[in-house]
């Protein structure tokens, strides 16, 4: 089967032992949180892609600091490879903005890593992983 093909950019924040992440509400299933992002707009670079997505999704600033994983999803329709950076917080203030609001983003929120127990995250490495090796 043939799919369209998109290129995302995502958002890894983390600041004082707390990572930024989104809620959706799946409409077949449970809640999810990923970190901020979306797809890269035809004329602009990915980095810039990323600050405009947690801008539009959190009200926060940030700026990319290095690439942490690259992710390969496929659905029904699409293929989309998703970049996560480590982003550096930089300032704005985080609310539940008008550009969440009408992607189905349910809330934005800092988490630490007990708070995310019974909570379905993606990348599911996030659950697993040493945030502390993401700065080294």
């Amino acid at each position: 089967m043939e799919r369209e093909h998109r290129i995302s950019a995502g958002a890894i924040v983390i600041q004082e032992g707390e990572i930024l992440l989104v809620r959706y509400k799946d409409s077949e299933g449970p809640s999810y949180l990923v970190g901020p992002g979306g797809g890269v707009l035809s004329n602009e670079g990915i980095n810039d892609a990323v600050v405009r997505e947690v801008r539009e999704e959190t009200g926060l600033e940030v700026s990319p600091h290095k690439i942490l994983f690259v992710e390969d999803l496929l659905s029904r329709d699409h293929r989309t490879v998703k970049i996560l950076f480590l982003c550096n917080l930089i300032g704005g203030q985080l609310e539940h903005t008008q550009g969440a609001i009408e992607e189905g983003i349910t809330e934005a929120r800092w988490y630490r890593k007990d708070q995310l127990k019974n909570e379905v995250v993606y990348p599911d490495v996030l659950l697993s992983h040493d945030w502390d090796t993401f700065f080294k």
